[in-house]
């Protein structure tokens, strides 16, 4: 058993893969990689590393993929309960992202909005939800809306696990697709607070081999509410402004 995140510590990794490999003593030896440490992409690299023979030329006879089961601790980001109505919370309003405030359509009253409100669509869960409502540019050729948390006045930038899952519901009027959008900013705050906004962003849960930019994420129906649930450390990772690969524990 050899549990290293290859992110962090590569060199333990392969110090103590070649150390199992040196040292079979006539027996058959299997390294066992943690693969729930890892993403995918680095779990299949450490799978390579056992096929590989070790400095002084010895080889494994085999590799066992360690999954470990454990209970996970769960953190609600809020339930919008403490806000007023009409209020702002998490996110900022649509047309605020420069990445595609270009693609929202803001004069002659149209909606530019996030929002709590305990008047959202029956079948939720929380008394209040938060509600986005925006418009597209008419003549915006593939348009597409960055809704983010940066520095929003009430509870910006909330640090999450990426070690875990993020889990929340979503209501349309209209079929949207989504995808997450995480800045890997390591920080060491707890869950949920002020992580910061340094650092560079990946998109996660999208589709691995959607070309389009950003990549397509979860479809959301219109007229029902549908969780969006996304397991990060397996989920496909597509580059933002980073380099594809999640490579901090928190962001």
């Amino acid at each position: 058993m050899a549990y290293f995140r290859e992110h962090t510590h590569p060199r333990d990794w392969l110090r103590w893969m070649d150390f199992a490999k040196d040292h079979r003593y006539d027996r058959h030896t299997a390294i066992g990689p943690g693969i729930w440490l890892n993403s995918i992409e680095k779990t299949i690299k450490q799978f390579r590393d056992t096929r590989a023979p070790s400095p002084s030329g010895n080889f494994g006879q085999g590799v066992v993929g360690y999954y470990r089961a454990r209970g996970t601790v769960a953190w609600a980001l809020t339930d919008f309960a403490s806000r007023g109505e009409g209020e702002p919370a998490l996110f900022r309003n649509p047309s605020f992202s420069g990445s595609t405030g270009g693609h929202i359509a803001t004069v002659g009253g149209l909606p530019n909005l996030t929002a709590v409100t305990a008047y959202g669509p029956s079948g939720s869960n929380s008394g209040k939800t938060l509600r986005a409502a925006w418009n597209f540019q008419e003549d915006t050729p593939d348009p597409w809306l960055r809704l983010t948390t940066y520095h929003a006045p009430v509870w910006p930038n909330p640090t999450v696990a990426f070690t875990q899952g993020i889990r929340f519901f979503i209501h349309t009027d209209r079929p949207v697709w989504v995808t997450i959008g995480l800045r890997e900013t390591n920080s060491s705050a707890e869950i949920g607070v002020d992580g910061g906004v340094s650092g560079p962003i990946e998109w996660v849960g999208g589709v691995a081999d959607n070309e389009s930019r950003p990549p397509r994420g979860q479809f959301i129906p219109a007229g029902e509410w549908v969780p969006v649930e996304v397991f990060l450390p397996f989920a496909p990772v597509r580059d933002f402004t980073g380099n594809g690969v999640l490579e901090s524990d928190t962001g």
